[in-house]
């Protein structure tokens, strides 16, 4: 247990650091061997942990994204998930350098695809109860990655253009095309 609290902390530690060096540049322009300098350790250390800047990126983006989801209560409301999504957002501005960077951007966008499947999953098996009615398996999951895709690519998107969009619109627009969307599938069946 000791070993594992270690552990985590040398990774919070390494995330942090890049964080904090995303901050004042660009993440192609970071390396391992700056990282590990500014942490005081050994460039072994961080490969035992990550095998590169990305997986160090991704993991803390996952902690910071396993946060976010474990404030949302109430999956089916849009307007608390975007909410916390754009607070989210406005608080760690060094996510702007990973949407600049394909590698990162596209490791971020399937970050986010795969925290919002499950949202979005719960979100269509509500939608069922509301109308007493299944929806073949395969085609919900279908939906449910359609859909999961588009709020990432409406995340990535808020990132690089953060200070030009307009939240409510941006909000108004994707949760009216996700009900009237599922209630079209729905009125069908």
């Amino acid at each position: 247990m000791k070993q594992h609290i270690s552990s985590q902390n040398t990774k919070k530690m390494l995330a942090e650091t890049l964080k904090s060096l995303m901050q004042k540049k660009p993440l192609s322009k970071i390396s391992v061997s700056e990282i590990v300098n500014a942490c005081q350790i050994n460039r072994k250390t961080f490969y035992y942990h990550f095998a590169d800047i990305y997986e160090l990126l991704e993991w803390q983006i996952e902690q910071e994204i396993l946060e976010f989801t474990n404030n949302v209560i109430d999956v089916f409301d849009f307007e608390t998930i975007f909410t916390l999504g754009t607070n989210y957002i406005e608080q760690n501005t060094y996510l702007s350098n990973c949407v600049n960077d394909p590698i990162a951007c596209d490791k971020l966008t399937q970050l986010f695809d795969k925290k919002f499947y499950p949202i979005t999953l719960n979100a269509i098996t509500q939608i069922e109860e509301h109308y007493g009615k299944s929806l073949d398996i395969d085609y919900k999951q279908f939906v449910a990655r359609q859909f999961s895709h588009i709020e990432s690519l409406c995340v990535i998107d808020t990132i690089k253009h953060k200070n030009t969009i307009d939240k409510e619109k941006m909000l108004l627009y994707f949760s009216n095309t996700f009900k009237n969307s599922l209630d079209g599938i729905f009125e069908k069946l």
